[in-house]
């Protein structure tokens, strides 16, 4: 194995956040099967790189749907979401003027 494998595994996680790429994150993962896999048997890793290959070409469905699912609230029905838990803020209370105190001046 590599001696700077914690590095070149650093790397690739830093470079994965970075670029936001179909291509690059197959090349990335494959990479990653080399670098870790490196003393297993070529059909090993050609059916791990296969894999990665099937799942970013067909990402798996995880039963969210697609848009054309979506069905939006109706008139006057509330939009779900984390906003609907919040409560409105409070009023504000009114300040009160501050008075100042005119100290007379004694000559």
């Amino acid at each position: 194995m590599r001696d700077n494998l914690a590095q070149d595994l650093e790397n690739i996680l830093t470079s994965t956040v970075i670029v936001q790429n179909k291509e690059f994150m197959r090349r990335i993962q494959k990479k990653v099967v080399r670098l870790m896999f490196s003393g297993e048997p070529d059909d090993v890793i050609k059916e791990m790189e296969d894999s990665i290959d099937d799942e970013i070409d067909n990402p798996p469905d995880f039963g969210f749907g697609d848009e054309d699912d979506y069905i939006p609230p109706q008139e006057g029905e509330p939009i779900p979401g984390p906003d609907l838990e919040k409560k409105p803020p409070a009023p504000k209370k009114p300040v009160p003027e501050k008075k100042s105190k005119v100290i007379p001046i004694k000559k």
